[in-house]
């Protein structure tokens, strides 16, 4: 819904999935993103995922991102919001 962009919905629907993430999982999470679709790399960019590889998902090119989760490697997302 395009008068829902921009506000942040996306951004704090992931946080909340990480946060329970980051208690209940110890590995990576993987994004799977549209090369075309910017606002989704953006979020997951802001939530501190980083770039892995372009790769072939289902018949399509794929963007696909990586980030640490649980455990002792995992540093969270780059906002630092997370719930305790």
């Amino acid at each position: 819904m395009p008068e829902c962009r921009g506000l942040g919905y996306a951004t704090e629907a992931s946080l909340a999935l990480l946060a329970k993430a980051h208690h209940t999982y110890a590995g990576e999470i993987l994004a799977i993103i549209a090369p075309e679709n910017l606002a989704s790399q953006n979020v997951c960019r802001k939530l501190g995922f980083t770039f892995w590889k372009q790769a072939p998902v289902a018949g399509d090119i794929r963007n696909l991102y990586t980030l640490p989760v649980g455990g002792e490697s995992a540093s969270g997302p780059s906002v630092k919001r997370w719930p305790a």
